[in-house]
């Protein structure tokens, strides 16, 4: 059976309170409209929700660091091992002058 006109749909309620919804209200950089997508509970909408405020407990930070580490080339021990690099390299390079040296008296 076909509903007649004067039925209600049932789609209806929801659509009066997608319009009923608060709006997001973010400023549009090129045009000055405010953004009219429906806002979450933040007051702003998906796209302008905001910068993530990042892990809170302990336990998510761990997760996020591991999540972060792709190879570990940029850590704490391959920074120490890069320093030993430079300063080895600054001994070859003081050694080399200094040979240099001592073989122009000869």
């Amino acid at each position: 059976m076909s509903k007649g006109p004067d039925e209600p749909a049932r789609w209806q309620p929801g659509l009066i309170a997608a319009a009923l919804a608060p709006r997001c209200g973010a400023r549009r950089r090129r045009v000055e409209l405010l953004c009219q997508a429906p806002a979450m509970l933040n007051g702003r909408c998906r796209v302008h929700g905001g910068a993530s405020t990042g892990p809170r407990t302990p336990d998510g930070l761990a997760r996020c660091v591991a999540a972060a580490t792709k190879h570990g080339g940029r850590n704490a021990a391959a920074r120490a091992r890069a320093a030993q690099r430079g300063q080895a390299r600054a001994r070859v390079a003081e050694l080399r002058r200094i040979l240099a040296v001592t073989k122009e008296r000869e």
